[in-house]
């Protein structure tokens, strides 16, 4: 199953993929659960209930929004406790480090991200005035069903609601004043997340894909930046939720981006780094989990 956030007269409303577009279940019966951070609140019977509404309604209502892509979103996930984002996860991405290539990294590297980077797919994102080298970073992004705290690997991935895309969006020039990457990551809808979650049992995490292309201004097509697989990783999902659950206490709906393949601007030669500028569009895209769209002023 696929479900999303949209905006319906300014207010974020759960949607659910169908063949046909979005339906609402929460608007249709006003039972079920309004977004997507009640449906997963409401764990597993949340779930089933709305598997049972799907299969109960009748398929010859149209659908509430038959063009998916005309519809304004919502961040996949609305208010997740926390946002943990793995760094140095692919190993040619450590590789294509700023200052050369550096040591593969013996344990998870940790950083964070305030819900104020929060961001849509369809948004448009404010580049800072304040940072000159704006660079862009394909994830996918874990979404807890389940509090997790001090567990281990075998029994990580029970904690997975779904999958969803993050741009894990980075001020270089700001990342380098010192060795915590904190002020370079953290701006104002420096995290958009989605368009959708997709639910775990839906998706085969051992073979996820994921990209990003980018269409800078004047240009007609968009050119593949990056482009990477769960297979590549340094340190597996069930690892990733594992080494982070022996620190923090996750929540049902907290995000974890697990890193960016290489082919980011930074790991470009010094001439070439044509840092993001007002309006290029990135796209994150996915086999499994669809595309995430933002434009850049």
């Amino acid at each position: 199953m696929r479900v999303r956030n949209i905006l319906v007269d300014g207010r974020a409303v759960l949607a659910v993929d169908t063949a046909d577009g979005l339906v609402l279940p929460g608007c249709d019966t006003g039972s079920l659960p309004e977004t997507t951070d009640e449906l997963i609140a409401a764990g597993p019977a949340g779930l089933a209930a709305l598997e049972d509404w799907l299969k109960t309604r009748d398929p010859a209502t149209p659908a509430d929004f038959a063009d998916v892509d005309a519809v304004p979103h919502a961040p996949a996930v609305l208010s997740p406790a926390h946002i943990f984002c793995a760094g140095l996860n692919y190993a040619l991405h450590v590789a294509e480090g700023q200052d050369g290539p550096r040591d593969l990294p013996a344990e998870p590297v940790w950083f964070s991200k305030f819900s104020s980077c929060l961001a849509a797919h369809g948004d448009t994102i404010e580049l800072l005035p304040a940072a000159r080298e704006h660079d862009f970073e394909a994830e996918i992004v874990l979404v807890i069903g389940r509090a997790a705290r001090r567990i281990s690997e075998a029994g990580a991935m029970g904690h997975v609601w779904g999958y969803t895309l993050g741009n894990d969006i980075s001020a270089r020039d700001l990342q380098r004043r010192s060795t915590q990457w904190m002020i370079g990551k953290n701006g104002d809808g420096f995290a958009p997340v989605g368009p959708a979650i997709t639910t775990a049992d839906s998706v085969d995490a051992g073979r996820l894909d994921i990209e990003s292309w980018r269409r800078r201004p004047g240009e007609s097509e968009a050119v593949r930046y990056q482009r990477g697989e769960t297979g590549e990783l340094l340190f597996g999902f069930a690892r990733l939720i594992a080494d982070i659950s022996q620190m923090v206490t996750l929540q049902p709906g907290d995000l974890i981006f697990t890193g960016t393949p290489s082919g980011v601007i930074m790991g470009r030669p010094p001439g070439e780094r044509h840092w993001l500028e007002a309006g290029d569009e990135v796209t994150i895209r996915s086999t499994q989990l669809g595309e995430l769209r933002n434009r850049f002023r």
